[in-house]
């Protein structure tokens, strides 16, 4: 089904696969491409971000287990020394590694990675003050920014704060925290009603 409506979408589009799966691990992988290959293809040619604003959010998730995973072990095992605490290192060693992959990610399905729509790791600007400020999320996708961090956030936090007031005026932040520090770690904060 999947393969249908992403061809449906775009006919250039074509199937690329060594086979079917043999294993869940090798559907769940294969389900989770595709996905992201019809979300990638609302973006570039119907210009609708909804879909890749979904998938960004299940990517950085995978993506941040998956690192933060490596990084206890490496962390464990010594590889991992920077003369900062243990929970910066890693955090440190996770933002790096999303980061990284998202971008081969976003490049390999050929997201639109344009100057204002999907961004990762840049500048968002605040000029409505006579001194313009900056805040980096981790990941932008249309009005929707995504920050990866091992602490928990509110809007009460300057960063979030920041987020929210930057010139693209986000509708949502999406906090991405490893799943391994328990259960409800990744949220979404919606952005505050004026005057509260």
């Amino acid at each position: 089904m999947l393969v249908e409506q992403i061809s449906a979408i775009d006919p250039k589009w074509k199937f690329q696969s060594l086979g079917s799966p043999t294993t869940w691990e090798g559907v769940q992988n294969q389900l989770d491409d595709l996905r992201l290959q019809r979300a990638a293809a609302f973006a570039r040619v119907k210009g609708d971000l909804r879909p890749l604003q979904v998938e960004t959010m299940r990517e950085m998730q995978r993506l941040t287990d998956r690192a933060y995973e490596k990084a206890v072990r490496l962390y464990q095992s010594g590889g991992l020394k920077d003369g900062l605490s243990k929970e910066q290192v890693i955090g440190r060693y996770v933002d790096n590694e999303v980061r990284r992959n998202l971008r081969k990610r976003y490049k390999n399905y050929q997201a639109k990675m344009d100057a204002n729509q999907v961004r990762v790791n840049r500048r968002e600007y605040d000029t409505s003050k006579p001194e313009a400020s900056y805040r980096l999320p981790d990941a932008r996708v249309g009005d929707v920014a995504y920050d990866v961090t091992l602490s928990r956030k509110t809007v009460k936090d300057p960063q979030i704060r920041g987020f929210f007031n930057a010139d693209f005026r986000p509708q949502l932040v999406v906090i991405i925290r490893p799943r391994q520090l328990g259960s409800g770690s990744s949220y979404i904060i919606n952005k505050p009603e004026v005057g509260k």
